[in-house]
């Protein structure tokens, strides 16, 4: 896996500030992103992983809580696949521990990782940021919910159904821009970025929605008719429009949602997200980079007003607070001011 640029690693330190600056309420929070090698293991219990007779193993987020739910052939599989994985040395699993431990099947990583630190919030008080996505993506309407402990119930289920969604179309989002990037002959590790992210960005589906089947909504998915590969000048906008400015904040509100949504369950499920997402928003930027010296200045002015005028439609009011906002972590409209102020200063001072 490539190695993370000094490009990427500022950006991740600058989500995980504005995150948390935000969320604090604190002028100088601690939001750090670095690099160290360490062994890191993953447990999972019986109902959650399963070996194959092949000699591979599934993890399900179905029945318990699953930091990477999929399908792997072995140990090197899963581990590469770990967003914080800059490379991989080796590994060993899953192998299951002394009952007597209650540790069940352990996975271990053994590589060079980057970290970025979060402040831990203690008892926290009582959407822009949906994510990229791509033309061509259609939603169907959304099926009813199914009632389960009571109306405010629903209504957070229906928040994470939707979030479920917009990760949804991410994936379609990301798997088309790798193939035009394939397409546009750029650089191998940015495709193979773009396919990584995807993977992730189904990842985070599941995740949605085993959240909104938790609060009892039911997931509706998009769907996207064959995507064809568009010029280049093209794919430059929507990249600085959906990676670059929606992709970024979206970024630093998932990680604020994993400081301050009230549900255990969700706060973890959120801080894998807000992982990932930090280094899906440097992709983004890494994409804004060699499309600029492709087509030149004109293409650089043309991605900067794109950026521009998505930055002032998200500057309107926000409405992704809503009477289950507290419980989901949302920002309030004034933490989304906030967000905004800080994010032109350090991650769109150019625009």
């Amino acid at each position: 896996m490539k190695r993370l640029d000094g490009s990427s690693l500022r950006l991740r330190n600058a989500i995980a500030l504005i995150a948390s600056t935000v969320a604090t309420g604190c002028p100088s929070p601690v939001g750090t992103c670095d690099e160290s090698d360490a062994t890191r293991t993953d447990q999972y219990d019986d109902l959650a992983l399963q070996l194959e007779a092949d000699g591979g193993f599934v993890i399900s987020g179905e029945d318990g809580y699953a930091y990477y739910p999929g399908q792997y052939a072995s140990c090197r599989d899963y581990c590469s696949i770990q967003p914080e994985l800059v490379s991989l040395a080796s590994c060993e699993g899953p192998t299951f521990a002394d009952a007597s431990t209650g540790a069940g099947w352990t996975i271990e990583c053994d590589g060079r990782w980057v970290s970025c630190s979060f402040p831990f919030i203690i008892n926290p008080p009582p959407t822009p940021g949906s994510g990229r996505t791509t033309e061509g993506v259609w939603m169907p309407p959304a099926k009813p919910a199914r009632v389960l402990v009571g109306h405010r119930s629903v209504r957070l289920g229906e928040h994470f159904a939707r979030a479920a969604a917009d990760e949804a179309a991410a994936v379609f989002a990301f798997r088309r821009l790798a193939r035009e990037l394939a397409a546009h002959d750029g650089p191998r590790s940015l495709v193979m970025a773009a396919e990584q992210a995807a993977h992730e960005e189904v990842n985070h589906t599941m995740l949605m929605a085993m959240l909104a089947r938790r609060y009892g909504a039911r997931v509706t998915l998009p769907v996207a008719p064959a995507l064809p590969v568009r010029p280049l000048d093209q794919v430059a906008l929507e990249n600085a429009r959906e990676g670059c400015v929606r992709e970024t904040l979206g970024a630093i509100v998932v990680a604020f949602q994993s400081l301050r949504a009230r549900d255990g369950v969700v706060r973890r499920a959120l801080r894998s997200i807000a992982r990932d997402e930090s280094g899906h928003a440097a992709l983004s930027w890494s994409v804004e980079r060699w499309t600029e010296r492709r087509l030149g200045a004109r293409g650089a002015a043309d991605a900067k007003q794109a950026m521009v005028e998505t930055i002032a439609e998200l500057d309107g009011p926000s409405p992704f607070r809503g009477p289950v906002g507290a419980e989901a972590g949302l920002p309030t409209a004034g933490e989304v001011r906030g967000m905004m102020r800080q994010a032109k200063a350090r991650t769109w001072p150019q625009t």
